[in-house]
């Protein structure tokens, strides 16, 4: 195993998981891992000083990494399978603390300007591919076959986000800063289609419109709900709306300020958990609220700012990263997961941090971050 003793910072904060111990980090055209249990970095892959890394997605649940390649003239995708480095071959690739990639796929047929968003389906069936100016175009692949399906137009050229729904695999959604665009995928006349439908955020009530950009709200932060058809997020202002796959509005709730900017909302089977970053005191916040009355059940402050988190997929767990480019990870008792309780509880064991590292360079740009599961 190849350790990197120190932790270096990237051009964009760590977004995906490769097991539910190893969040990806990308340093330029090198691809290494951390521990997130002991803080350990891993060196995976590096490109040729002629290529970069344009984008990637991971499917944890299926061990795979799809990595958006481009060269001068030349674009192309590849799929590694993630496997662990164990000599016992019964080891759950959940439990290694050494992993590796090796090479599955390679897709060649590829836009030659490249691609800013790939996505993998839940069932690693279908991928998504949203491909740079000037061509600008919404991809859909066969994984397996390494093969086009379907390719329809772009409804924006400033995407910042792109996810399948965790339970739909033929659905999934692209947003800009102001917009939502829900996508199906149709499997009809031996051919595929993608049709779309686009949500933008309600204005607050005392604003005045004055320009088309300032009839609608920010999205701060996206996610698809529970049933996997809904989809869920908060603008600017601290309201939360719950839309279905049509556009109709199914819950619109506006949290109190608290001196505090939402950072991230993820949830869970009885309670949405928002994650504020208090920037004046450098203090971060984690709130539950019951999903059947909105109030909330369960608080706790942090020493540290919430700058970005990324839920882990053994949805017990939150990396977040503060303003001093410290990764900690935050772990949720079941108490909190599993019990449905109206009562406001008092007690901060239940949800713990522990520092896991800290980026030892300049800080990550925020330009292309969207802190989104």
């Amino acid at each position: 195993m190849s350790l990197i003793q120190r932790i270096h910072a990237t051009s964009q904060y760590p977004t995906h998981f490769l097991t539910a111990k190893h969040i990806l980090i990308q340093s330029g055209s090198i691809l290494s891992c951390v521990n997130v249990d002991n803080g350990e970095q891993q060196f995976l892959l590096e490109l040729n000083r002629f290529e970069s890394i344009s984008c990637l997605s991971s499917n944890p649940t299926h061990n795979l990494l799809a990595i958006a390649i481009q060269s001068t003239n030349a674009s192309r995708i590849e799929v590694y399978a993630i496997t662990t480095n164990s000599a016992n071959a019964d080891v759950d690739i959940d439990d290694t603390d050494s992993i590796s990639l090796q090479l599955k796929y390679t897709f060649t047929e590829c836009c030659v300007v490249g691609y800013s968003h790939l996505c993998m389906s839940n069932d690693a069936q279908f991928m998504i591919a949203a491909s740079n100016i000037p061509a600008l175009e919404i991809e859909l692949w066969s994984i397996a076959d390494q093969r086009k399906l379907s390719t329809t137009n772009a409804p924006a050229d400033n995407i910042r986000f792109l996810t399948f729904s965790p339970t739909c695999n033929e659905l999934f959604i692209t947003a800009t800063n102001r917009t939502v665009v829900v996508w199906r995928i149709y499997f009809k006349f031996d051919r595929y289609f993608l049709t779309s439908t686009l949500h933008s955020p309600p204005s607050p009530p005392q604003q005045q419109k004055q320009t088309d950009q300032e009839q609608s709200s920010s999205i701060h932060s996206l996610t698809f709900g529970a049933d996997g058809t809904q989809f869920m997020y908060i603008t600017e202002h601290n309201r939360l709306f719950i839309v279905d796959e049509s556009g109709q509005l199914q819950l619109e709730h506006t949290f109190a300020a608290n001196d505090a900017m939402i950072a991230q909302v993820f949830y869970t089977r009885y309670y949405y958990i928002l994650l504020r970053a208090q920037s004046q005191a450098r203090t971060g916040l984690i709130e539950f609220f019951n999903k059947e009355n909105m109030q909330l059940v369960y608080a706790k402050t942090f020493a540290f700012n919430f700058t970005h988190c990324v839920w882990n997929p053994n949805y017990r767990e939150i990396v977040v990263f503060d303003d001093m480019n410290t990764m900690h990870n935050v772990t949720i008792d079941k108490v909190l997961l599993l019990n449905n309780t109206l009562q406001r509880i008092e007690n901060d064991a239940l949800v713990e941090s522990r520092r896991v590292c800290q980026f030892v360079k300049s800080s990550p740009s925020t330009s292309q971050v969207v802190t989104l599961q």
